[in-house]
Order: structure tokens, then sequence, then C-alpha cells
């Protein structure tokens, strides 16, 4: 609900004002594949030796865009690398590969204990255990939308209002939202990417006077409404992470963890 890998190079983000990439370009460093200045053979790759690249590989251009375009290792902002025209992909069809043994999304809040209406910053981890690259798919509306959700002990959603929204105002058009898309990332082997998120621990209410400006995709506008009471919640992040094996619970696209509000 509330809104909220390093791309090496490549095309520019959907707009400049969509991304917050405070990153600096590193060193290109010298390619294996041109040998060293005591005269050491070049390293053979794929490209060079006439095979194929193998999926999910450094010189695997099948996605579109530059080589390692749309590949990570170490990504501290998802987001960032979710913007790039190049990472989308048609949307993937039939069976997902299972990854139970290779991809873990985790979720962490820090402070874990927090004051009613006191802010938290909230990061969610991806992280590839195995020896290989994984490509993982997420939607984007045009944005990769992470929503926090946070439920009581009985299973309940409390943040949301209780009521349903008001209906828009008398004049103004319906709000479609646009057709998804799908962003393809690779996530190097034993690499880890990251997108932060921030919660705040508060009730909500509808919020008419920010329909306008407020992305229909979203859904209707809300704003904060008085603080939670103490109690002990789960916060599950419902990440745009698709195409992956999971159970009902949702497990893997949409992590837990528990937080306590009241100190």
């Amino acid at each position: 609900m509330l809104a909220c890998v390093a791309a090496c190079g490549g095309a520019p983000s959907k707009t400049a004002a969509d991304v917050d990439d405070d990153s600096n370009p590193k060193p290109t460093e010298p390619s294996a594949a041109a040998g060293d200045d005591a005269g050491t053979p070049a390293t053979p790759t794929a490209s060079s030796s006439g095979g194929a690249p193998a999926p999910g590989s450094q010189d695997d251009t099948s996605g579109g865009g530059k080589k390692d375009e749309c590949h990570v290792f170490d990504e501290a902002n998802l987001e960032g690398v979710l913007l790039k025209n190049a990472c989308e992909v048609a949307t993937p069809t039939g069976s997902p590969p299972d990854t139970s043994k290779t991809l873990v999304v985790s979720v962490t809040v820090s402070p874990p204990h927090v004051a009613p209406g006191a802010h938290a910053d909230v990061l969610v981890t991806f992280q590839n255990k195995s020896a290989a690259p994984v490509p993982l798919y997420f939607t984007i509306d045009p944005m990769p939308r992470f929503d926090i959700e946070i439920y009581n002990a009985k299973g309940n959603r409390v943040d949301l209002p209780k009521n349903q929204p008001p209906p828009l105002p008398a004049g103004m058009a319906p709000r479609e939202p646009g057709e998804p898309k799908t962003a393809r990332v690779y996530l190097a082997a034993n690499g880890t990417a990251r997108m932060p998120l921030g919660w705040d621990a508060v009730k909500l209410r509808w919020a008419p006077e920010k329909l306008r400006g407020t992305p229909p995709e979203k859904g209707y506008p809300r704003a904060p409404a008085g603080a939670l009471p103490k109690g002990k919640y789960s916060l599950k992040v419902a990440t745009p992470l698709t195409y992956v094996f999971e159970g009902i619970d949702h497990e893997v696209s949409q992590p837990r963890v528990d937080v306590v509000v009241g100190k």
C-alpha cells in the first residue's frame, strides 16, 4: 500500500524525476578478453569463441540493450534498474521455474520496535543463493510498486480505512490504469538486490483531495489518520515480483516480518 539492483550504464530511465540515482560511473575494468601487458593470451568467452552465450550470463543480450544492462550483483536500490527501458521484456508464460533453493526474498524493519505514529525504515532483499544468475521478473505499471500492508494477530488488515472510498468528484473522468508491462533483471550468482522503503505506524483515511496528481495505478489516495494502537503486528510487503514459484501465501513475492508498535 504505502509506496513504496547497480546497473552498468545503458539506456536512461523512463523519467529522470522518477529515479533517485546518485551513483557515480565506475572506471571501466580492463577486459580479460584483451589479455595483459605481458602478452597473456586473451581469455575466450562465449562471444569470442563463436558459441551462443548462456542464458543469464554476462554475454547474454537476449533481453535487448547492451551487455550487462540489466545484470546486478550488489544493488542498493532495485527500482532504478527496473525503470530502465532496456529491461522491459515480453511477459513470460507457462509454469515458472522452481527457485525454492536458489532465491530468498526477505524484509526487515529498522527499528523493529516503533512508537505509535513513528517512522521506520523497511528493506526488501532479494538474494541469489546459487552459483548461476537467476532471472527475476517484475510488473511495472508504469512504476514498480512495493506496497506495505499491516495485519494484526488475527490476520486482519488494520491500516486501511474501514469504509469504502468515496465517489470521484463530479466531472472527473474515470481513473483508468495503464497497461502493465514486465521488467527482467538478472541477479548474479550469490548476488543481492535491495529495495529501501519507508513506513509510518499510522492508520489511514481516504484522501479525495489527493486524487489529482495521484496515478490511477496506486488506487484511491490515502492519508494518515492517527497512530496505530500499541501491539504486535505483521508487516507485509506486496512486491511486484511475478512469475515465481511460490505457495498460496505468496511467501516469496510478499515477504513478512513482525513489528511491535509501542515503547
